[in-house]
């Protein structure tokens, strides 16, 4: 809370370890200053977007379930949107990738936490799906005349923010304690959590040159149009789960992984290796970090890469995964090509194969209505819905699917294929 600043925690105390560490030195804060939340844009804007006015879509009882979310990205959002608009808000978790974080012009940036926090916040900039409203960007085009770096570009108020989360890690906070610091100052009553305090990055291998780069260079600087020949989350190995994540997944009583990235949202999260505990995922694990590749996928089936086959029956009951893949395309960037590049069907069957172990109950939209056979013939329900979210209430109505789906599978006995 960010009255509560002036009170180091235990990880103050001890000088935790900045979450960015590529960035020189870890320096030992200052004692942290009181903050007011006036010090820091849109201060308690986030009451325009609770939840709609009743919840007639849900039953009481549904209303005050528990939801654990995983998510990145545009689509991920989007649903937390959706479930918070549908149940009491306070008993949502989102559990957000970091794996695309990074440093720019000595900023700490946390594009999906970002996203996540801006939409439930009622502040994104809806057009891109990315960003604030009403954004300026003097900074950028400022930086530009002198022939600086601008090819991620950040809006002024923005820079704000990242200001804010980079002196505050430097003075010892984690990641978590800064976001919840900035929901509390949004009004964002939904819990939003990092995967980690830890760093953990998305590497991605380029087929062609076999250079390997990073999440934010292949998504935005490559603007994602090259082809990849393996994935690896550096520092998935040392990484743990921020405080709260394993908590929230274990008490809630749905896990709804979102229609995000896999490789690039989802994948991340769990390779994190005390959630992979519960929640087990395609990965050889190495020094270097968990890596996913052709090989990886191809073994799925046949063999046993790090921590598959651990599978927690509990937690699989309660877990239901959106398909982000729709007619063979992703709405948004590059899923389907990398489906492929991963040796797996580029649609939504090869989405379900990564989650068959963990999720019970798996959504597709309607147009790939064909595909419900053979996604059940792997021991999954499927549900067919309309799973394009085009504005706040079709992203409650999915969100209402979605959760009484895992209750409903959650009560039946499912013949699982191992």
């Amino acid at each position: 809370m960010i009255e509560n600043w002036n009170k180091p925690t235990p990880a103050q105390s001890a000088f935790a370890e900045p979450l960015f560490n590529r960035v020189g030195k870890p320096i030992r804060p200052s004692p942290v200053k009181t903050a007011t939340s006036t010090q820091l844009p849109y201060a308690g804007v986030a009451t325009s977007v609770r939840p709609l006015p009743g919840k007639e879509g849900l039953s009481e009882n549904l209303a005050g379930l528990k939801v654990a979310t995983l998510a990145g990205g545009v689509g991920g959002a989007k649903m937390i949107q959706g479930i918070v608009n549908a149940i009491e808000s306070s008993n949502v978790t989102a559990i957000v990738n970091t794996g695309d974080d990074t440093v720019l012009h000595g900023l700490c940036i946390s594009p999906d936490l970002d996203t996540v926090t801006y939409t439930l916040a009622g502040i994104i900039d809806r057009e891109k799906g990315w960003g604030l409203t009403d954004e300026s960007w003097t900074v950028m085009d400022t930086l530009a005349e002198f022939n600086g770096e601008t090819w991620f570009r950040l809006g002024d108020k923005d820079i704000a923010l990242h200001m804010f989360r980079t002196d505050m890690l430097n003075r010892g906070a984690t990641l978590s304690e800064i976001t919840s610091t900035l929901c509390n100052h949004f009004g964002i009553t939904a819990h939003i959590l990092p995967m980690s305090d830890k760093p953990v990055s998305t590497m991605l291998t380029l087929m062609d040159s076999e250079e390997e780069i990073g999440f934010q260079e292949y998504f935005v600087k490559l603007s994602h149009a090259v082809p990849v020949s393996r994935i690896r989350y550096s520092g998935a190995e040392a990484s743990v789960a921020a405080p709260g994540v394993i908590e929230a997944l274990t008490s809630a009583d749905v896990i709804v992984i979102c229609p995000s990235n896999p490789f690039l949202s989802i994948l991340p999260i769990l390779s994190v290796p005390d959630i992979s505990t519960l929640l087990p995922s395609p990965f050889y694990g190495t020094d270097s970090g968990q890596i996913y590749s052709p090989n990886a996928g191809s073994l799925i089936e046949e063999s046993t890469p790090t921590n598959q086959h651990h599978i927690n029956p509990a937690i699989r009951a309660k877990t239901v995964a959106v398909s982000p893949v729709i007619a063979g395309k992703a709405l948004r960037g590059p899923a389907d090509r990398l489906l492929g590049e991963m040796g797996l069907e580029p649609t939504a069957v090869g989405v379900a194969r990564i989650y068959k172990d963990i999720a019970s109950v798996f959504i597709i939209d309607s147009q790939d209505i064909k595909l419900k056979e053979e996604i059940e013939a792997m021991g999954m329900t499927c549900l067919v819905a309309n799973t394009i979210m085009e504005g706040i209430e079709s992203s409650r109505n999915l969100a209402i699917e979605t959760i009484r789906a895992a209750i409903q599978a959650k009560s039946s006995t499912i013949h699982y294929n191992e």
